[in-house]
């Protein structure tokens, strides 16, 4: 199937224009559902762009956006600018489910969460116009949440090492670490807030109730192990849940880590099977009505 692909921006609840990538079928009609990417922590939209297309051709609208501070929604520079990562979800992502919901109002809309992605959904005051969930290594981002090895590795870098950092440079260094682009100071000592608190997914307004929800975690992921992702799902009730924790020999590979699941060679495997989730999960949804005006 031909697609269409766009760049835009859309207003975030506070009016912040951000960046955004809108795969469509070209013919817009054969349409079954709209998809909304939700990044991990500082990566940009575009890694999402081989997913996103592989996804239109098979009949899905798909839109990948920015998070304020990141890629081509950084007004300025990383010292300049200010904000929190629960933006990212109250402001953002709020303003990025209005855009579509206006923009498609016959479609269901499903969501596919790439780690942090799965968080600030929880803070998200117009989830309820979700209406299905598909996680990708997406976690409960408290440090104890790890095994021990890694546990302490992560409880010092949210304690120690990430608010020095962010405060000496002045923004977080996360490319010199390979965790992704590097990261506005107010959004990294956001997440090492977070990561720091045992409780701090316990009061979101998140809204779907009896939605459908997959969630995937690898065997060989350090950043998303199984105890975190299962704590995620903990954290939304309102999703009926079918946990997949799967391992790297199972698609005959050596490696999937946290973020293989993007990569073109698992087409046939991992994004066929997501695809067919999608796809049903959006023949059975009821579309939710649309509020008379934005957030």
């Amino acid at each position: 199937m031909s697609i269409r692909k766009r760049q835009l921006r859309f207003d975030a609840r506070d009016g912040l224009r951000l960046a955004a990538s809108i795969f469509e079928p070209e013919r817009l009609g054969d349409a079954r559902a709209t998809i909304l990417v939700t990044s991990a922590t500082g990566v940009k939209r575009h890694f999402y762009d081989s997913f996103a297309t592989f996804l239109a051709e098979n009949g899905l609208v798909v839109m990948s956006f920015d998070y304020r501070g990141i890629g081509d929604s950084l007004p300025g520079t990383l010292r300049d600018f200010r904000g929190d990562i629960r933006d990212w979800g109250a402001l953002d992502l709020v303003g990025a489910v209005a855009m579509l919901r206006s923009s498609y109002p016959m479609l269901p809309l499903l969501v596919v969460a790439h780690s942090v992605g799965g968080q600030i959904l929880g803070f998200a005051q117009n989830s309820d116009q979700i209406s299905g969930l598909l996680c990708v290594c997406a976690q409960h981002g408290h440090w104890g949440n790890w095994p021990l090895r890694h546990g302490l590795f992560f409880a010092g870098l949210c304690y120690f090492a990430m608010p020095a950092l962010s405060h000496l440079v002045g923004y977080f260094p996360a490319h010199a670490m390979r965790l992704g682009d590097d990261i506005p100071k107010g959004i990294a000592l956001g997440w090492a807030r977070w990561a720091r608190d045992a409780t701090y997914l316990d009061d979101v307004p998140f809204a779907p109730h009896d939605i459908p929800g997959r969630s995937y975690s690898f065997a060989d992921d350090i950043l998303a192990p199984e105890k975190a992702c299962d704590s995620l799902c903990v954290a939304y009730p309102g999703v009926n849940w079918e946990r997949c924790h799967m391992h790297p020999q199972t698609f005959e590979v050596s490696k999937v880590g946290h973020f293989g699941f993007f990569r073109d060679r698992f087409k046939e495997s991992l994004w066929a099977q997501s695809l067919c989730w999608l796809i049903a999960t959006a023949s059975r949804a009821e579309v939710a009505p649309i509020a008379l005006s934005r957030p």
